[in-house]
């Protein structure tokens, strides 16, 4: 099944005093209040416990902005003591331009950074609580992108066999100069078993970009990658149940 499902990709800090009110409060209410209108909603914090981002995934336009509009005074009531650094929205080309005509009349409109989707992204199912999302970031360095994205269907015929992953599809920011991959995985066995499989272009790839990698999993699947993943440093996120 390709994937064409629209991600938003809000990330807030905190100051320590208020961290915890927001976790037992205001999340629970975004939740309650967005999951209807969402294929999938989940909180995440990060492992110092002052920073929240959130995965969420839209069939369409019309049910984002309903998701949006439904959770804006809990968001305005989590903005109002910390702060909403940016709203990711990865997206493809034809849904970004319905997309900008709704944020491009928001007070939130320098907030948004718009990602297009590449075709040919996978989603077999969505992320459940025992999935692993890893979110590698990607800086390109000059002149490298149509080789870069020359690479990508390579990485789509690899892992499209595999049984362990969940969804997987490359995004490219609006200015060229970054790309992501948004992928999840059942355990962090898919993850391990994913990293294998792509190994060889992989290695290709970090000859032309430079990486930053965010998991975002809960307790027991982050202890069991802290070792194969230390060497990429990663940013960790538990997930909030």
């Amino acid at each position: 099944m390709s994937d064409s499902v629209i991600t938003l990709v809000p990330r807030f800090t905190f100051p320590k005093e208020h961290a915890e009110s927001c976790l037992k409060e205001d999340v629970p209410e975004c939740i309650r209040l967005g999951a209807e209108f969402a294929r999938f909603y989940q909180f995440l914090v990060h492992e110092d416990g002052l920073e929240l981002t959130l995965r969420e995934g839209y069939d369409s336009v019309e049910m984002m902005v309903k998701g949006v509009k439904e959770t804006i005074i809990p968001h305005k009531k989590m903005e109002g003591y910390g702060n909403l650094s940016k709203i990711e929205v990865h997206a493809s080309e034809k849904d970004i331009v319905a997309i900008k005509e709704f944020w491009d009349k928001s007070p939130q409109k320098d907030l948004i950074e718009y990602w297009t989707l590449y075709e040919g992204g996978i989603r077999n199912s969505d992320p459940d609580e025992n999935s692993v999302s890893i979110s590698p970031y990607f800086t390109i360095k000059d002149g490298n992108l149509e080789k870069i994205k020359g690479s990508f269907s390579k990485f789509y015929e690899l892992t499209n066999n595999e049984e362990g992953c969940q969804y997987y599809a490359f995004s490219v920011r609006e200015d060229g100069k970054m790309f992501h991959c948004r992928e999840a995985y059942k355990g962090a066995e898919g993850l391990l078993a994913h990293l294998g499989n792509v190994s060889e272009p992989l290695g290709e790839v970090l000859k032309l970009a430079d990486l930053e990698i965010e998991v975002h999993a809960n307790k027991a699947n982050l202890e069991a990658l802290a070792e194969p993943l230390a060497p990429h440093k990663p940013r960790k996120f538990v997930i909030l149940q």
